[in-house]
């Protein structure tokens, strides 16, 4: 992962949040198939797409949490076109986090 350093001069971040399972209908139709290596792709191509920071939510009732935080992270993370930018593991569930 590269260094992001934020400064109170910067105006904007770009916080890439299609890894979202409530804000993104097609990330959370391929997390609920299984369709894990699709699901990178959509983080992937956040980053190409100039992410600075890229948001996880798997928060949903129909789905453990904890379990596909750490299947989706272990499958990006050791991916440098993906982890290059800083994760962002967003969840109101502190297990998930």
């Amino acid at each position: 992962m590269d260094d992001f350093i934020f400064y109170e001069s910067m105006n904007f971040v770009n916080i890439g949040e299609r890894c979202n399972l409530a804000g993104s209908a097609i990330f959370k139709k391929l997390i609920k198939t299984g369709d894990w290596d699709k699901a990178a792709e959509v983080a992937k191509k956040q980053v190409e797409d100039g992410a600075q920071l890229l948001d996880i939510c798997l928060d949903d009732g129909l789905i453990d949490g904890v379990t596909a935080m750490r299947k989706f992270l272990r499958l990006i993370l050791p991916n440098y076109s993906i982890a290059q930018v800083p994760i962002v593991i967003d969840s109101s569930n502190f297990k998930v986090i």
